[in-house]
């Protein structure tokens, strides 16, 4: 039975086998066209938000933003950096109910809402 608190020891970039994913001169890697396109599907459906005012536990941002959008169905969440959080829902209509329907709040601190594109920086305000 394998020890579960031993750490594993790291593995060199150099002794994966990525020979498949690599472009002719072997330095290059490879983007699959079939999840370019289903990535930046998912992003169609997409917000940055930001919860503005005093810092607010990251697990206390997710569960009130989950609690106040669950009618609106499964969405995911993914943490950024500088405090941005983008939010993937399933629907156009899901987005456009939190980016019309809301001032939102955690904590009493107002979340910034704007839909996801291309050009976002976490820099930005």
């Amino acid at each position: 039975m394998e020890n579960v608190w031993h750490n594993k020891s790291n593995r060199s970039v150099a002794d994966l086998d990525i020979g498949n994913y690599l472009m002719e001169d072997g330095e290059t890697i490879k983007l699959h066209e079939e999840n370019i396109k289903e990535n930046t599907k998912k992003l169609l459906n997409a917000l940055v938000i930001k919860v503005f005012g005093e810092n607010i536990p990251a697990y206390v941002i997710n569960s009130e933003i989950k609690r106040q959008w669950s009618y609106l169905g499964k969405f995911n969440m993914t943490w950024l950096e500088k405090g941005w959080i983008l939010c993937a829902f399933e629907d156009e209509e899901s987005l456009e109910t939190v980016l019309y329907n809301g001032l939102w709040y955690v904590k009493g601190q107002i979340i910034g809402v704007e839909k996801w594109k291309t050009s976002f920086s976490p820099d930005s305000l």
